[in-house]
Order: C-alpha cells, then sequence, then structure tokens
C-alpha cells in the first residue's frame, strides 16, 4: 500500500549525517543482533491512549520518546528506550535516565543528547537518514547495525526489538491520532503537523499527514515481517 502523502525530512540529509559523524567520533559502543527470544516485548509509544493503558505494561519493555519519563514517574523502569528523532527539542524530553534502562540510540539524533546520557548504558545504531546514507554508513562505521524501520521511532522500534531477538510485541501509545485535542500523552514540543481527517469502517479520525503515512507503513509492515502484534488503546 502507498503511502497516501508526500513528506519532507524536518532536518535535511547532509545535516543528519554531520551528527552522525559526531555520533561516531563517540566511541560509543554499538547494538548488535540478539538471539531469537521467545518472550513477548511490550513496547510503550507516547501516543495518549498511554494515559489510559500504561498499567497493562509488562516487562521486558522497550519505550521511545517521551513515553520513557511518563512511565519513570509511573514506576516501570524500561529495559530498553530508543531514540531516532535528530531535532534538537527531542533530548529534552529525557530527563530522568536510569542505571537499569540501555539506551538504544541512533546516530543521527541531535548531538545534545550524548552529554545527557553520560555515564548510563548506551548503545549506538544507524538509521536512514535519506538516499546517501547507507553509503555514508558503509564509509564511515562498516559492520555495524543499519536499521530501516520506518518513519517513527514507534515503527522502527518493532524492527530494534526484532535485533533484539522478539517477534511478539504488545504495544501501547501508537494510536496514528488525537484522542480529544491530545498528540501525546504529556508534553512534547515540536513542530505543528498539518492536520487531516481519516474515515475507517465509518469512524472518522483527527489524525496528521506524517501519521498518516506511519499508520500506511504499519499495515505494509505487519504483512510483509515475521511478526505479531497486539494494539492497546482505541486509537486508528
Amino acid at each position: 500500500m502507498k503511502t497516501p502523502f508526500s513528506m519532507h525530512a524536518a532536518v535535511n540529509e547532509d545535516k543528519r549525517h554531520a551528527q552522525m559523524a559526531i555520533a561516531v567520533a563517540e566511541n560509543i559502543p554499538r547494538f548488535y543482533p540478539e538471539p531469537f527470544n521467545e518472550d513477548v516485548l511490550h513496547i510503550a509509544c507516547y501516543g495518549p491512549s498511554l494515559q489510559w493503558t500504561w498499567e497493562d505494561i509488562g516487562y521486558p519493555l522497550l519505550t521511545v520518546s517521551g513515553a520513557h519519563d511518563y512511565l519513570v514517574d509511573r514506576g516501570l523502569i524500561a529495559d530498553w528506550h530508543a531514540e531516532m528523532d535528530p531535532r534538537a527539542h527531542k533530548p529534552l524530553l529525557l530527563q530522568k535516565p536510569q542505571d537499569e534502562t540501555t539506551y538504544l540510540i541512533a546516530s543521527v539524533c541531535h548531538p545534545s543528547i550524548w552529554p545527557r546520557l553520560k555515564g548510563y548504558r548506551v548503545k549506538l545504531w544507524h538509521t536512514t537518514s535519506g538516499k546517501r546514507t547507507a553509503q555514508w554508513v558503509g564509509e564511515n562505521d562498516s559492520g555495524s547495525v543499519f536499521v530501516r524501520g520506518g518513519s517513527s521511532i514507534g515503527l522502527t522500534a518493532l524492527h530494534l526489538g526484532g535485533v533484539l531477538g522478539f517477534r511478539h510485541f504488545e504495544i501501547h501509545g501508537m494510536d496514528g491520532c488525537f484522542l480529544g485535542q491530545r498528540r501525546h500523552a504529556g508534553p512534547h514540543g515540536g513542530h505543528k503537523q498539518e492536520e487531516v481527517e481519516w474515515t475507517v469502517d465509518g469512524t472518522t479520525y483527527r489524525t496528521t499527514k506524517i501519521m498518516m503515512n506511519s499508520n500506511v507503513e504499519l499495515l505494509n509492515m505487519l504483512k510483509m515481517f515475521p511478526m505479531f502484534c497486539v494494539f492497546h488503546g482505541h486509537g486508528l
């Protein structure tokens, strides 16, 4: 299924590669594949339905975006936390790093994330940042993991879970739409997105072009990859 909207990246490819170069120079341990794991991996995204489903989350647990601090405040400490957004505001969501958590951070992330996680367990990986990124990784960090998971960290978390060895996922907060006036479970920041409406099975959802592209990517992913997913909440 083709993604419905043509979108431009928030940060251009040259700047992304410059941030990747800074990350590679940090000499951070690399993220490598783990053996098959028959357990269920719980993934917590930062969509608004997390407000109502967080008490159903179990372990092992991988969080993304603002779900990390949101769950820390509620006594849930993730086994892993993943980030891949290159924008400067994203590290500000990570105010409460934990000794028990391993941070799976993409090289493209804003350089301000590295001092924030200094002294914690961090592993580095690469994600798609443009048409030249695969070549860049081959020339600058060959032999490292390159994950092409999708346009959002929620989608990519499924592939990171695969690298960790999991195939069965319980997913929270991956709404793909607004619930009421909220796009996230808590404060987020970032730029305002162009809104659209989308109707499925007689229900009309208020969403954005970026989220709709992610929704379609998710449908394609579920058809193409050997994974089993259970989605919690009532989002799109």
